[in-house]
């Protein structure tokens, strides 16, 4: 189901956070992370959308257990692990209405033609049609926490619009010195049913 073919060394796609950490991440994903929460993912929602995808990692992982998932990031990247339509995230969501979402460490906050502006997160789960899933993965809202995903406005909607139906731990490793840690951020899959 997974292998080691996602090594940095074999793709040549690699994380700029760090010498080698694509290798040992992408590894630790495979045989820790991934298994059980993307079979969670693929149980709940067959056809999916990934929004802020990046180079596409977790949609082939997605693709692999037979999810039909699109990838789709505002950014284009040269190299990816499968392939990522050029589009911003209400973009997608319009372009694909008939999908459940995904959103995988969304940033608090993205620049977008020089202007710093809210992240996407909150328009995407405002955007989501009643009874869609929103599958998050990401940290929770913590004030002046040094790694936060999405907005506390995110967070609020996301408690009062939506109905949790699962929740999964999502180990963490951290980078220091060249050495990898397990972190205590307290990273974690759920998944949201809109009311």
């Amino acid at each position: 189901l997974f292998d080691a073919a996602w090594d940095c060394r074999v793709t040549g796609i690699c994380c700029e956070l760090c010498p080698g950490w694509s290798m040992f991440s992408y590894n630790f994903y495979l045989n820790d992370y991934s298994r059980e929460n993307v079979l969670a993912l693929a149980k709940l929602s067959p056809k999916l959308l990934e929004v802020g995808a990046g180079r596409g990692y977790h949609s082939s992982l997605l693709r692999k257990v037979g999810v039909d998932v699109v990838a789709t990031d505002r950014y284009g990247y040269a190299q990816t692990f499968t392939p990522v339509e050029p589009l911003d995230a209400v973009d997608a969501l319009a372009a694909y209405p008939d999908r459940d979402t995904l959103l995988i460490w969304p940033p608090r906050s993205q620049d977008i033609d020089g202007k710093l502006v809210p992240s996407y997160a909150l328009p995407v789960a405002q955007s989501l049609a009643s009874g869609r899933y929103l599958h998050y993965v990401g940290t929770p809202w913590r004030k002046n926490a040094p790694y936060v995903c999405a907005t506390p406005e995110f967070f609020a909607y996301v408690n009062t619009a939506f109905e949790k139906v699962a929740e999964h731990p999502v180990p963490q490793f951290t980078c220091y010195q060249g050495r990898y840690y397990l972190g205590p951020r307290g990273d974690f899959m759920a998944s949201y049913r809109k009311k």
